[in-house]
């Protein structure tokens, strides 16, 4: 649970979907005895899911600022989508630490606009990947950058700014994403959508379990 949490932000609710729990009043209790022993914290609230009035509390075994829960958490949910190791933190690629990449399989980088960022802040970001081009060609290197964002018209701002990265580039609007996982919705460089190309999750009907994946092995 810790490592996973390190890992991944996480409410009791999404904790009961991957199965750790088997329903949110457990992993309530289990939360707040790992709280109170100072082994996870709370960084802030899923107010897009209110249950009975009240938001989730958002529960991560790392620092995470409060100003960066949201931004955090919202890559959970998406990084929850698929069945695949990832890694987020301190321990992404050095050269140029996107919020999360792919730990097996085809290599992803993930970066998630919340339209917080101004133009020169993400003209560093774009700068930093031409300058490490080379994580991106060759043989061994079959890598691509995905960008996240709020909206369609932010996308088109963000594809105009990456033009000299746009050949190793996918682009979503991530609400997009999270009503329909295995749609086609990741624009490349041509303006063709498609779909991501990592395996879905997948849940069994009533339980909320997930099929064949257990929740730790999200983490590393």
């Amino acid at each position: 649970m810790i490592e996973f949490l390190k890992v991944h932000p996480a409410t009791t609710l999404d904790l009961v979907d991957l199965g750790f729990y088997k329903n949110v009043d457990c992993a309530y209790q289990s939360l707040k005895r790992l709280e109170d022993r100072r082994k996870i914290n709370r960084i802030g609230f899923d107010t897009s899911n209110e249950v009975g009035g009240r938001s989730p509390i958002i529960f991560s075994a790392r620092y995470i600022s409060t100003a960066m829960s949201d931004h955090e958490y919202k890559l959970t949910k998406f990084c929850l989508l698929f069945s695949m190791r990832w890694i987020r933190g301190k321990f992404t690629n050095r050269l140029i630490r996107p919020d999360a990449e792919t730990f097996e399989g085809q290599k992803f980088y993930i970066e998630l606009d919340n339209n917080t960022e101004r133009t020169r802040a993400l003209y560093k970001r774009i700068k930093v990947y031409e300058q490490n081009k080379h994580l991106f060609h060759g043989e061994k290197n079959d890598a691509g950058v995905v960008w996240l964002c709020p909206s369609l018209e932010r996308l088109e701002q963000i594809r105009q700014l990456t033009k000299s990265i746009e050949n190793f580039c996918l682009f979503a609007v991530l609400d997009d994403v999270l009503a329909d996982p295995d749609g086609e919705h990741f624009y490349t460089l041509d303006g063709h959508c498609v779909r991501l190309g990592i395996p879905l999750v997948k849940r069994l009907d009533g339980t909320g379990a997930v099929d064949g994946l257990n929740g730790s092995q999200l983490a590393l």
